[in-house]
């Protein structure tokens, strides 16, 4: 009659011991990286629809007694204040709105709670975006140069989206607490997009009015969503990978 050896009593192999899988959410910075992208180039083809980038309406005037219909300063200035309002309330959603489908993927939590958050910070987005013309205008009447202007008003617009992605992807963790990281690294990635888009837009596109609040020509546009989206959004994912690993490593250590 065979005996069966018995188990062995010491501790495990080290070679058997497996660490435990990190989170997927913890493995998509490059995957965000190329879904920001796609939304950079989706929010600049819905952003230069007609619906959206509108000319001055035309005004009637009385010049020398005669009636005149033609666009004014006080029109123009209306115009573009409503045309970054649709611009930038319409690339925070889309932005949001493919992050929100990302953490739904790789991550947890209810599509239809982050599509609302993203509406809502959509609308605080463009919101804010109708304060640019005017601040952009009292920059240059205090005396500051075009550049710290620019810089100061684009930050303006590009943080709060930033914010907005890093909540969004915050959402998708499954701990609250690391949300405010996630949105700070987002608003960071933000910034860090604008002072690459004043580099290169003062350079490369002299005269595509890179340094107005809503740029006059459209290859500059393209240009602050596919330096700003992508550097919020790779940050925010970051930030995230970051946060999952090291608590990973706490619990196989534990």
């Amino acid at each position: 009659m065979a005996i069966d050896p018995e188990p062995p009593s010491g501790p495990p192999e080290a070679s058997s011991i497996r660490p435990a899988a990190a989170p997927a959410t913890a493995a998509s910075p490059r995957l965000v990286l190329f879904v920001a992208l796609i939304a950079g180039l989706a929010a600049w083809l819905a952003g230069e629809s007609p619906p959206v980038i509108r000319p001055p309406e035309a005004v009637k005037t009385d010049v020398m007694g005669f009636s005149v219909v033609s666009q004014t300063a006080e029109s123009a200035r209306a115009a573009d204040r409503m045309n970054a309002v649709r611009y930038f309330g319409l690339s925070a959603a889309i932005a949001g709105l493919a992050m929100a489908w990302v953490g739904s993927i790789l991550g947890r939590g209810s599509l239809l709670t982050k599509a609302m958050v993203v509406l809502f910070g959509a609308i605080a987005c463009g919101s804010l975006a109708g304060l640019s013309m005017p601040l952009f205008e009292y920059g240059h009447a205090m005396g500051l140069s075009e550049m710290v202007d620019s810089m100061l008003v684009h930050l303006l617009l590009w943080l709060p989206v930033g914010g907005l992605v890093g909540l969004t992807l915050g959402l998708s963790g499954g701990r609250p607490r690391e949300i405010p990281a996630r949105m700070f690294a987002g608003m960071v990635g933000a910034g860090l997009g604008v002072v690459l888009y004043e580099m290169i837009g003062g350079i490369a596109l002299p005269t595509g009015g890179a340094g107005l609040p809503l740029p006059r020509e459209a290859g500059a546009r393209l240009a602050a969503l596919l330096l700003v989206l992508p550097s919020a959004a790779f940050l925010a994912a970051r930030a995230t990978s970051d946060a999952s690993a090291s608590s990973g490593e706490q619990r196989s250590g534990g």
